[in-house]
């Protein structure tokens, strides 16, 4: 098949042309990270149209085309430009994952936020009780390990394994967010119930006030009719 741009190409065929140094990695690494996105895309529908993923995606494909097109070039620049793009490549994959992580984290953190939003303390230990004790606890430990994952991000110092440990992390916050929401009609039942028994004790509060007011003031009234003056 021919695309009618063979300028700049050289007479190397696919079949003698040798594969770059590293191509068996980075297909591994593109699956990995593939994956992980797709993972990520179920819990966040939204990350699909998430621009940062899309283009760390395309650059590393255009650094690939890059290694092979130096392959095929008439005048080859060599293996250190093949090298220096292909260690290239990894870097837009590796990105690519944990942009994709990152939006999932914060999206998941917002989820939890949003079901404990506007409810009373009271609520959420009523209807809720290991939060406090335990998720919060959680959430503070998911984002401290996070932090140390991320801060693994220097190519020079990765691993697939730092991607997957940050996945797993983020399906135990996913977990949180999911039993966060589940928690949400008690804990507004709660505030409901319990927010018409405050009315009532401050209504019970205003009449006292009220009463003992007027007795305060009939007293003085009275006081004043009935002492002799001096």
């Amino acid at each position: 098949m021919s695309f009618g741009c063979q300028a700049g190409l050289g007479e190397v065929s696919m079949e003698s042309a040798p594969i770059p140094p590293g191509v068996q990695d980075v297909v591994a690494l593109y699956t990995a990270t593939k994956q992980l996105i797709l993972k990520a895309e179920q819990l966040d529908p939204e990350l699909c149209s998430n621009v940062a993923i899309i283009k760390e995606q395309r650059d590393a494909l255009d650094h690939l085309m890059r290694v092979f097109g130096d392959i095929f070039a008439a005048s080859p620049r060599g293996e250190k430009y093949r090298r220096e793009n292909m260690n290239k490549v990894v870097g837009h994959l590796c990105r690519a994952g944990y942009d994709a992580l990152d939006s999932l984290s914060i999206a998941l953190k917002l989820r939890i936020s949003k079901a404990l939003a506007d409810r009373s303390n009271d609520s959420i230990v009523s209807a809720f009780p290991d939060y406090y004790e335990k998720y919060a606890k959680q959430v503070h430990d998911i984002d401290r390990r996070v932090e140390e994952s991320r801060g693994k991000k220097d190519i020079a110092a990765f691993s697939i394994s730092n991607l997957h440990a940050y996945m797993e992390f983020l399906e135990q916050l996913e977990l949180i967010a999911k039993e966060a929401e589940q928690r949400v009609p008690a804990m507004i039942e709660y505030d409901r119930r319990h927010g018409k028994a405050r009315a009532r004790e401050r209504g019970y509060e205003w009449v006292f006030w009220i009463v003992f007011t007027i007795l305060g003031a009939f007293a003085y009234w009275l006081a004043e009719k009935l002492l002799p003056l001096h």
